[in-house]
């Protein structure tokens, strides 16, 4: 299951970053701006507080920002 939704955050990053090269219609880019902004604000303040609570390296610390709370999920169960 954390696969599924892995891929479904992914498919959310993808059609942000393409709205980024070739905007979609009027109403719609904007939503996709704003979700792209809110995403990444909200990630990085979680890779910035789970990295005060325990030490991640690099690669850690990009899947949690690429996936957020599934990632997080993926930590508690190792």
């Amino acid at each position: 299951m954390l696969m599924v939704k892995k891929l479904m955050m992914l498919v959310v990053w993808a059609v942000c970053f393409i709205n980024l090269v070739h905007p979609f219609e009027a109403p719609l880019n904007t939503l996709f701006y704003i979700v792209l902004a809110v995403v990444t604000v909200l990630h990085a303040v979680l890779v910035a507080l789970v990295s005060k609570a325990i030490t991640l390296d690099g690669k850690a610390r990009f899947n949690l920002f690429v996936f957020g709370s599934i990632a997080v999920k993926e930590l508690q169960q190792k």
